[in-house]
């Protein structure tokens, strides 16, 4: 964005250039212009740092996946994943008897979210930072789509399935639950293809699992 304020800048300092003639009319262009263009360059400057350090902040908490840091500043969705994801793990806050796990390290990846209840059943816990999922009924069953109505470009179901099972295989629990959590979505949660969905916060998601009302 910042950039394209710059461009902008230089566009219509050009453009006024080539209507208006006159020294008096140049000098005005040049002392509005060069601030613009030097403000626009500095905010851009200003907006990558920033999302470098937040990646930074990110890849030291996911030290396996740092090699992607540079590909994922450049995406503003990913970067609205990932800051969804930490806040929504430093909000959580479990009764005494709970355990939390981030960020724990799967062969295909990481598991955003790993809940252990005191009776040692285990929450596979995926968050997305969407405005929050439902069903859609469609002809020969239903589907899992955003609440726009769209589908999600990778199906969260599967996914956390897969880190279910990959949790299982590698550590013991009394059972392993998979959880789509959408901190963002509105208050409801369903049961889909065997995954618990939940929209909403913090308190929807610990009373969806038995950890408290809020």
């Amino acid at each position: 964005m910042a950039c394209a304020i710059t461009a902008l800048a230089v566009a219509l300092y050009l453009m006024l250039d080539l209507v208006w003639d006159g020294d008096e009319t140049e000098d005005l262009l040049v002392s509005l212009g060069i601030p613009v263009l030097f403000g626009g360059v500095a905010l851009s400057f200003a907006v990558k740092a920033w999302r470098l350090f937040q990646i930074r902040e990110w890849a030291a908490a996911k030290p396996e996946m740092a090699g992607e840091m540079h590909a994922i500043a450049g995406n503003s969705g990913r970067m609205h994943g990932v800051q969804t994801e930490q806040k929504a793990v430093r909000k959580l806050r479990l009764p005494p008897g709970w355990r939390k796990e981030s960020n724990v390290p799967i062969p295909t990846g990481d598991v955003d979210l790993l809940l252990i209840a005191p009776d040692n059943t285990a929450y596979v816990v995926e968050i997305k930072s969407w405005g929050g999922l439902k069903r859609k009924w469609r002809l020969g069953g239903t589907v899992l789509v955003k609440t726009n109505g769209h589908e999600p470009d990778a199906d969260p179901v599967e996914q956390v399935l897969q880190e279910m099972r990959a949790v299982s295989a590698t550590r013991r629990f009394t059972s392993v639950i998979p959880v789509v959590w959408v901190p963002n979505g509105r208050h409801w949660r369903f049961r889909y293809e065997g995954v618990l969905i939940i929209n909403g916060g913090t308190g929807r998601l610990k009373r969806a699992i038995g950890a408290g009302w809020w």
